[in-house]
């Protein structure tokens, strides 16, 4: 699978703007999160899709998550930006690219934990998450820390 770097920067940037300043990075060497049971269901109109997970911070705690992308541009909701969502301690947001053409287009979803200035990317190809299917295996991130000096 290929990430664009616009997609993925234009989803830091927008993650970027609600973080707090003052908030302390803490991270484990090679700190994981997994999205558990992700599943993408859309609305035949295109007029929305909601993704549906759970966080799993690997520390003995799941988030439950739903995050309504609507339809934007006239583009359906399965090509548009979604969030911010709030799912518990976290901050989502969603970026589609299809750059690398309709074939490789995919989703990456990002998710922020404000608090400790930490954000993990899971990417979704558009094959993985048709007619609502659940994704197997769960997609995993090693989670970085999150501050305006290490993306500018």
């Amino acid at each position: 699978m290929h990430f664009a770097k616009t997609s993925v920067a234009a989803l830091t940037a927008a993650l970027l703007a609600a973080t707090s300043a003052s908030a302390a990075v803490v991270t484990k060497r090679d700190e994981t999160w997994t999205l558990d049971g992700l599943h993408r269901d859309c609305a035949k109109d295109g007029s929305h899709c909601t993704w549906s997970f759970d966080i799993d911070n690997k520390a003995g705690e799941k988030a439950p998550c739903k995050h309504i992308v609507k339809s934007q541009g006239g583009k359906p909701a399965s090509q548009s930006h979604g969030g911010p969502t709030f799912c518990g301690v976290y901050r989502l947001e969603s970026s589609w690219d299809n750059s690398n053409g309709p074939d490789k287009a995919f989703s990456v979803i990002g998710v922020l934990d404000q608090s400790r200035k930490v954000i993990g990317f899971f990417g979704y190809d558009d094959a993985e998450v048709a007619d609502g299917r659940v994704v197997t295996p769960d997609h995993t991130s090693v989670i970085k820390p999150f501050n305006q000096k290490s993306i500018l």
